[in-house]
């Protein structure tokens, strides 16, 4: 009778339980009907969009079967309802373990999927990508999984905290979805892994996404990693664009991420707060993040309170050629409002404003409302060395009227040119106190080795071609000095831009030798220029990698 219902409604009899909205939009008033208004969308591509109305309403089905996806579908909450809607499922039998499974694209938007609320047996899963149960329906390749502003809680089979329970989770065999986009989302209390797409290396699958952004997003309570994703051992294939930033992550397993084999992975502006040792994979207390293979970054994080099954676990790793900032590692209280009640909001004392890549604050954005009390403080490296801070930043600001000292210290082969910026001078120490935004850079050249040539004075000019020539990554340069000259020795690139300067300062007669280190430098034709008073002259060097 409630499908009989609904179809009426939607042929345009105003019944209450779905009435037709310009643009193929359903909206359904009455929360019993969810299996019904997603199967009549499966069945009518005109329809594409589902809006649930009522405020706190149950949406629910007491169907034997999960909720599937088979055309690319919308379900979002209609804006402006002071309480989100709740999706869940009531089975009649207590054995669906899936809320949905998708086959073609799903956008969900301003929703709760509630798993072990008092509707419900406890589902496994929110949300499952891949074949139907018979094999007959596939996965489409390309599709796309968009979810905003949602919240995922109690996902734990049967109510079992130690059993399996997932928000997203990817099946076998899945080949080249296009998207999965995560924003703006809460995930609390999953048993397992929140987020699971880890068949890739079990099968002959080359890639299961082309795209993984996982972005402004909180978790709390998952039972073991909020984040675990394997692309596939064969290095000649393309790995996923896999970009994780800014996700607060308190009470939850050791482990919070683990992605594995890909390429290019993008991990920064974290919160992890307060763990505690998984009961349902303990085998997984060992570290906190570990990415892998060149390209991948892991940055910006701050962790606090964390618990680990050995004291020499490797907390935050990259592996097989993966990079972790260690600049960008702290391990500062973020100063959270009230984290036993599940509020993150930052304090304005916290050193999470202003720590993320993009100067924002640290962790899910939509904690960062207070206006920041502590002071940014930013500084620059340019060249070769490093600038020591007394006492260290946490993050990157410092608390109003903090006395620092910073020293300028060079690597070998380079020297401190100075200060600018906030300050200015060439004294390799000095003193501030910080009251205001402070921006500072510290200037290093390169000094190269310079041998004198104890031989008989020239008697003009000259300026050598180097050797080896081509070169990598060294090569010398050779010049004569009639008489004491300030000498200046740079090099340009075909455009005419300066990108290194090997001497400006002044030298005794006789000839002279200088060692240019091109590491850095792409390889290209470049012009090395010497000037010594009125001499200029100019000659074509090649560096090859």
């Amino acid at each position: 009778m409630r499908r009989k219902a609904l179809i009426l409604a939607l042929a345009g009899f105003a019944l209450g339980a779905g009435t037709i909205y310009a643009g193929g939009s359903i909206r359904v008033d009455d929360p019993r009907l969810m299996k019904e208004a997603i199967d009549f969308c499966n069945m009518q591509a005109q329809y594409d969009t589902i809006i649930l109305t009522v405020p706190g309403g149950v949406y629910t089905t007491h169907d034997t079967m999960f909720y599937e996806v088979k055309r690319p579908l919308t379900i979002k909450a209609l804006p402006g309802l002071p309480q989100m809607p709740i999706i869940t499922h009531s089975d009649d039998r207590s054995a669906v373990l899936e809320m949905f499974r998708i086959y073609d694209s799903l956008t969900l938007e301003g929703v709760i999927l509630d798993g072990g609320g008092p509707w419900t047996h406890g589902l496994k899963y929110a949300i499952r990508v891949g074949n139907s149960p018979d094999g007959r329906i596939l996965a489409k390749k390309g599709l796309r999984l968009v979810v905003r502003n949602c919240v995922f809680r109690n996902f734990a089979e049967n109510k079992d905290p130690l059993a399996e329970g997932h928000a997203i989770y990817f099946l076998a065999n899945i080949n080249t979805v296009g998207k999965v986009q995560v924003e703006n989302c809460f995930f609390e209390n999953i048993s397992d892994e929140a987020i699971r797409m880890t068949e890739t290396e079990k099968y002959a699958t080359p890639r299961c996404l082309d795209t993984l952004i996982v972005r402004n997003c909180t978790f709390v309570n998952i039972g073991s990693e909020c984040i675990r994703f394997y692309a596939d051992m064969d290095d000649n294939t393309p790995d996923a664009y896999i970009l994780i930033e800014h996700l607060t992550v308190n009470n939850s397993a050791t482990r919070v991420a683990y992605i594995k084999n890909n390429w290019n992975t993008i991990m920064q502006d974290l919160i992890i707060t307060n763990s505690y040792l998984s009961r349902r994979r303990p085998d997984r207390n060992n570290f906190i993040i570990q990415i892998q293979k060149p390209g991948s970054v892991l940055r910006h994080v701050d962790t606090l309170n964390i618990v680990f099954d050995n004291p020499s676990s490797q907390t935050l790793d990259g592996s097989k050629g993966a990079t972790v900032d260690t600049e960008t590692i702290w391990g500062f209280d973020p100063r959270y409002a009230d984290p036993a009640n599940n509020d993150f909001t930052l304090l304005p004392e916290s050193h999470a404003y202003y720590a993320a890549h993009d100067t924002t604050a640290l962790g899910d954005l939509r904690w960062a409302t207070r206006v920041p009390s502590v002071v940014p403080f930013f500084y620059q490296v340019v060249g070769k060395g490093r600038v020591q801070l007394d006492p260290p930043l946490h993050g990157r600001s410092y608390d109003p009227g903090t006395v620092v000292t910073l020293k300028a210290l060079s690597d070998s082969g380079w020297r401190f040119v100075g200060w600018s910026g906030s300050i200015s001078g060439t004294d390799t120490v000095m003193v501030i106190t910080v009251t205001e935004p402070t921006s500072v850079v510290a200037t290093f050249e390169q000094v190269s080795k310079v041998d004198h040539v104890a031989k008989s004075v020239p008697t003009a000019y000259r300026l050598e071609q180097n050797y080896p020539n081509p070169f990598n990554p060294t090569t010398t340069i050779s010049f004569s000095l009639p008489k004491p000259e300030k000498v200046y020795l740079r090099v340009y690139d075909l455009r005419g831009k300066e990108v290194a300067t090997l001497m400006q300062w002044g030298l005794e007669a006789g000839e002279h030798r200088v060692t240019f280190d091109a590491s850095r430098l792409p390889a290209g034709v470049y012009v090395y220029e010497l000037r010594a008073g009125n001499f200029i002259d100019r000659k074509k060097m090649v560096l090859v990698k």
